[in-house]
């Protein structure tokens, strides 16, 4: 009896240990799972650390003789890593013309315009301004539009001025990326793509200081 007893405890004694070692592998598992996290964690933040920091930048301005800002500057600067190569740098400038017709749904549609910005580059691959434009009284030209909006009686409830940005670059490991920007804020090459396609089907493009507001108006019954 007592030793039935003793293989007994004996049998349960294997039993813990057998359990132990299960759980200590789970945890040595576990342990090494956070490990590689971390190291790919840090490897990330690493790479990241080696990156440009596009930031876009709009100056307003204002000629002598008037109070209010005729024009307006883009300027595009990288406040991150220096990159290997020169930025490639496309910027497009739309209206984004809201419209709603009776008993229609309520469309946005896109027009180009060509000229709103005049560019300049200041540097190839620092920390400096990467490209720098403006074309004068742009702001006044696109403000004169919307006051006749404001005083139409039209489709169109609203027009925005947006601007599309491309940048390809290659890091210092020699890696390729493009980013984009809808404005100040981080875009994707879907949306990107989609306006322009949307544009490109049209195929009409206007100058900002010769845009009128009919303009506008023909350019959307014929879409």
């Amino acid at each position: 009896m007592c030793n039935l007893v003793l293989n007994e405890w004996g049998a349960i004694a294997n039993i813990i240990l057998a359990l132990m070692s299960v759980l200590t592998a789970i945890i040595t598992a576990v342990v090494l799972f956070k490990q590689l996290k971390l190291q790919k964690q840090s490897a990330v933040i690493q790479y990241n650390g080696i990156q440009p920091i596009f930031r876009i930048y709009y100056n307003y301005l204002s000629n002598s003789n008037s109070k209010e800002n005729d024009s307006v500057q883009i300027r595009i600067m990288n406040e991150g890593y220096k990159t290997k190569n020169t930025p490639k740098i496309a910027i497009h400038t739309f209206l984004r013309i809201h419209h709603h017709e009776i008993n229609k749904p309520k469309q946005i549609s896109y027009l180009k315009i060509e000229n709103f910005y005049r560019y300049t580059k200041h540097s190839s691959a620092g920390n400096d301004a990467l490209k720098v434009g403006h074309f004068k009284n742009n702001l006044k030209y696109y403000r004169n539009i919307l006051e006749t909006l404001n005083s139409s009686n039209s489709d169109i409830t609203k027009i925005e001025r947006v601007d599309l940005i491309k940048i390809e670059y290659r890091d210092i490991n020699d890696v390729s990326h493009t980013v984009y920007f809808m404005d100040y804020n981080s875009s994707d090459m879907e949306t990107y793509d989609s306006i322009l396609s949307f544009c490109n089907k049209t195929n009409k493009r206007y100058r900002i200081n010769e845009l009128k507001f009919a303009d506008i108006i023909r350019y959307i019954d014929n879409i």
